[in-house]
């Protein structure tokens, strides 16, 4: 679907110019409107959880009509020394083989990167490592602390350990359709395997959204190339309401009989789904949507879904096929809860339900692997010197 007047000048001037002349106004209309009980789209919700919804919708639109694009830099900013910048490995076996080098102009580069709560001291092993990957349906989010910083704070205390989320590049740049971000996402796994020595068995992957689907995409291309790539599996991926399935159309989303309970929409999915694949590339492609393309997963899954949201569905159709796989996979919902409660939980007002299934979570890596300290032998890749 091609892009609306409303994403080109001067006309997406002028629409930002009025939406923002009349924000304040819809925002006191929404905090009046849903002050009784009986107008707020779930009944079981808090004035909170009704504000934050519809807020956090009122952003979305706006950011799809228009067609947001923020530039993501490599300068540090108020995250300071949090801040790290990740090379391309350079090392043999080369990691990035197979499918990631499709498109000749689209290759590995240096990748940002945050801290939470704070960075690994220089010469310290941290003793666990989760890598986190931020939600945005490909085209929005950030790894900045106002952009996202909560869920990855609630996790990193949980289990106790730094919590590293790589700035991928967004399918709204130029050249960084599929296979980019997956590209990036591996920059990031082999620096914390290799530069941080960081056993695989206590490498935590974890993704919102988009990044629970680059989760699956990088756990896919770890099971089907990590020998020639010499790279081992990670400990763990912990999905937050996973985008599973990219063929679904914007009027099936549109007509959805929740629509009203979640803040996710057609055109902001149709729009990801536009910059994310490949030009000539069918979007039923495994590593575009991998709803309907499971796969035998070593890896163990920790799935979270909330019930009223769009694509709860899709998860327990996941979850299922998963499992008949072979796939060790545990399914946690939260009842009444829109998408990504767990990194939107501050915001959405589903901060006890974050708190809920962090703990879960938390409980889950524990139970699946080796304890700190008891193995990791196999985490080293192959070191001798080449170019990508």
């Amino acid at each position: 679907m091609a892009s609306s007047c409303l994403t080109r000048q001067p006309y997406k001037g002028i629409y930002t110019i009025f939406y923002l002349a009349f924000l304040p106004l819809r925002v006191l209309s929404i905090l009046v409107y849903f002050i009784p009980k009986t107008l707020r789209p779930n009944p079981t919700w808090t004035y909170h959880q009704a504000i934050g919804m519809r807020l956090f919708k009122l952003y979305f639109q706006f950011a799809t009509d228009t067609e947001l694009h923020v530039s993501k830099t490599l300068d540090p900013g108020s995250e300071k020394d949090r801040f790290v910048i990740i090379k391309p490995s350079s090392k043999l076996p080369c990691p990035y083989t197979g499918l990631v080098n499709h498109d000749p102009a689209i290759v590995p580069c240096p990748v940002g990167g945050v801290w939470y709560a704070e960075s690994p001291k220089p010469g310290e092993v941290p003793e666990r490592v989760i890598i986190y990957f931020h939600g945005g349906a490909y085209v929005l989010g950030g790894v900045r602390e106002y952009e996202g910083g909560w869920g990855p704070r609630v996790l990193a205390t949980r289990l106790a350990c730094p919590v590293l989320l790589p700035q991928y590049r967004l399918s709204v740049d130029e050249n960084a359709s599929f296979p980019a971000a997956l590209q990036d996402a591996i920059t990031a796994y082999v620096y914390v395997l290799n530069e941080l020595k960081v056993p695989a068995s206590q490498i935590v992957l974890a993704g919102e959204s988009a990044g629970g689907h680059l989760v699956l995409s990088l756990v896919r291309y770890l099971s089907e190339n990590g020998k020639q790539a010499g790279l081992p599996l990670p400990r763990t991926g912990l999905l937050w309401s996973p985008w599973l399935d990219l063929t679904v159309g914007r009027d099936m989303m549109d007509q959805h009989p929740r629509r009203a309970q979640d803040y996710i929409f057609g055109s902001l999915s149709s729009w990801g789904i536009r910059r994310f694949t490949p030009k000539g590339w069918s979007t039923t492609h495994p590593y575009i949507s991998h709803l309907g393309n499971e796969i035998h997963s070593t890896v163990p899954l920790f799935l979270h879904t909330g019930t009223t949201e769009l694509m709860h569905e899709d998860h327990l159709k996941y979850a299922e096929a998963m499992k008949k796989n072979g796939t060790k996979l545990e399914l946690f919902e939260t009842p009444q809860a829109p998408h990504d409660s767990f990194g939107a939980g501050l915001i959405l007002g589903f901060i006890k339900e974050a708190h809920e299934v962090a703990d879960h979570a938390a409980r889950f890596v524990d139970a699946v692997g080796p304890k700190i300290g008891d193995g990791g032998a196999e985490t080293d890749v192959v070191q001798e010197e080449s170019r990508v």
